[in-house]
């Protein structure tokens, strides 16, 4: 299968895009599309762009794809989460709990990802409750519990009318 690079110059005007061979090994991780790889993406287009100007003056292109590939990995997964020691039982519940193709390292990341946003939404939670108690406090005035929960019935009521239940 031949793959090539298109590259685009964003300096001056070399004609039209350059094509230059890739091996098939060149970029094996796919670009998820997460800030970090945004970065790393946009990073590595500028980079390109500068190797094809060297490449179309009679610069060899390979041997600046190390660097240029060096440079894609930095701004990738860079950072650790620290190893924690479990009991074999525990390790042995999650194996078994990993769906077909997924790692032991995708799931710790998808679950620490999970962990931070539900952190994120129950620290909003207590500041807007925090908020509205020092509010009813400071003011006196208070909505009656009725009205709450006809809202919350209301909510409720139209959530289940757009699910068709």
């Amino acid at each position: 299968m031949q793959v090539s690079l298109i590259v685009h110059s964003h300096r001056q005007q070399l004609g039209p895009e350059r094509r230059f061979p890739v091996p098939a090994n060149w970029c094996p991780r796919p670009l998820q599309p997460t800030a970090g790889t945004i970065r790393a993406a946009r990073k590595l287009s500028f980079i390109l762009s500068a190797v094809g100007e060297l490449a179309h003056a009679g610069a060899d292109i390979w041997r600046l794809a190390p660097a240029t590939q060096t440079q894609y990995i930095m701004n990738m997964k860079s950072a650790v989460i620290p190893q924690i020691r479990v009991e074999p039982e525990l390790r042995a519940e999650l194996e078994s709990v990993l769906k077909p193709g997924e790692t032991l390292t995708d799931f710790v990341e998808a679950t620490v990802r999970s962990a931070i946003a539900f952190r994120r939404v129950q620290t909003a939670f207590h500041e807007r409750a925090q908020a509205a108690s020092e509010e009813y406090h400071r003011s006196g005035v208070a909505t009656p519990v009725e009205a709450v929960l006809e809202r919350l019935q209301g909510k409720l009521d139209a959530k289940r009318t757009k699910l068709g239940r």
